[in-house]
């Protein structure tokens, strides 16, 4: 069965991952990283606040209850209370590890030389002749890399996890359990299968048209317009 489509939810959901995949472009730059966090933790925890509002009014019975399981599950409560923490109280909730790969290039030659002394005199200096040494080129291009990966810190389930896929895995959750099930369990809206062409004062003329079709006029009752035969 299939429910209300929650639109505005789902533009949520599309800005949320936009401010993930900026958040992951600076992973490497400390302080960008550090200050994206804290906005892209409201946009994440943002999807959950419009689905409540927007599902207000066309909820079925069924939807109370999934909806408080819903947020009592572990994953939800530790993202929240992050970005309470980040959002709300300015608190740093993840530590950078640094990963540093120091480059270097080696090069070895072979050299042997012999000096003979008669006499205290030198009567012969040179080398030796031998097979030469092999080799080792350098690297083509031997280069330091430097890079970090971010863990959430201070505390909760998901401590020293890391913070870029445990925020994939919470997105992935809210796409493909949370929106899709608080759309089926939406009322469905109700809509008149007789098209609204009358007045509310009861003129009896076709809004569509201008004239009222022989033998009909609008009887409005409420919110909703049937025909009626006239006398």
């Amino acid at each position: 069965m299939r429910g209300m489509q929650l639109p505005r939810s789902r533009t949520a959901l599309r800005q949320a991952t936009q401010a993930v995949e900026e958040l992951r472009a600076a992973k490497n730059d400390s302080e960008l990283f550090r200050d994206r966090c804290v906005s892209t933790m409201g946009m994440v925890l943002r999807v959950g606040s419009i689905v409540d509002d927007e599902t207000r009014g066309n909820r079925t019975p069924e939807f109370g209850m999934w909806w408080a399981e819903t947020k009592s599950d572990p994953l939800h409560v530790f993202m929240q209370d992050v970005r309470n923490a980040e959002f709300k109280r300015g608190e740093a909730r993840q530590a950078a590890h640094h990963y540093v790969t120091l480059g270097e290039a080696v090069e070895v030659e072979s050299a042997l030389s012999i000096t003979v002394i008669q006499g205290g005199k030198v009567v012969q200096q040179g080398g030796v002749p031998e097979e030469p040494a092999p080799r080792i080129e350098p690297s083509p291009a031997p280069t330091d890399s430097h890079r970090i990966e971010w863990f959430f810190r201070g505390g909760g389930e998901f401590d020293n996890h890391e913070v870029l896929s445990t925020i994939d895995r919470y997105l992935a959750w809210l796409r493909e359990e949370v929106l899709p099930t608080a759309e089926r369990l939406q009322k469905l809206a109700v809509v008149s299968p007789v098209a609204r062409w009358g007045r509310p004062d009861g003129s009896g003329r076709d809004l569509r048209n201008g004239s009222s079709p022989g033998g009909l006029s609008p009887c409005v009752l409420g919110e909703a317009s049937v025909r009626c035969m006239t006398s």
